[in-house]
């Protein structure tokens, strides 16, 4: 089960109207996907982060998360707390 501390150091990475996948929060954060993806869903169903589908061309579409406005104010306020 993933920690308090991975949730929050997720959520920092996410900036307004910057979409991030899965794969490309483990490659920041080095945190191993199968947690990346728990840790996703549960600030999905949090109601901090959103989900949708990306169509690329020729490409299978992928998942890509965004903050909803109350994510990313978090975000902004974590970000700030851990600059200090």
């Amino acid at each position: 089960m993933a920690r308090p501390e991975k949730e929050q150091q997720v959520l920092m990475l996410f900036h307004p109207n910057e979409g991030l996948n899965g794969s490309g929060v483990s490659a920041k954060t080095g945190i191993a996907s199968k947690d990346v993806y728990i840790i996703l869903r549960r600030l999905t169903e949090k109601g901090l982060l959103r989900k949708r589908k990306v169509q690329r061309l020729g490409k299978c579409p992928i998942v890509a998360y965004t903050t909803t406005p109350e994510g990313a104010s978090l975000a902004r306020k974590l970000r700030a707390q851990n600059s200090t």
